[in-house]
């Protein structure tokens, strides 16, 4: 069974076009490619664990130098957009 948001891209207009081939697939090897592409950003979040970790590694994490470059980009950005975060990996949203 699908959740929500699996349901939600399949159901996309686009996905469909994308699953009745014409793309060197079949609808069965797209099918599979795209479900391997939500697993792969499905996340699993684990709070207890994070929040056992936070204060060990907070004294070393915070003594990472930070590099902020173009900022002005994501300033102009800002005022002019609404932004929205979307990570490309579970990995991104798992720390």
């Amino acid at each position: 069974m699908q959740d929500d948001i699996s349901q939600a891209v399949m159901a996309h207009e686009e996905v469909l076009k994308y699953l009745r081939g014409g793309y060197g697939e079949s609808g069965a090897q797209a099918r599979e490619r795209i479900h391997g592409y939500l697993d792969e950003l499905r996340t699993t979040q684990r709070h207890k664990f994070y929040r056992a970790l936070q204060h060990p590694l907070y004294p070393i994490l915070r003594k990472i130098e930070r590099k902020h470059e173009n900022l002005h980009y994501v300033t102009a950005a800002v005022r002019a957009h609404r932004i929205v975060y979307a990570s490309n990996h579970k990995s991104h949203t798992d720390y």
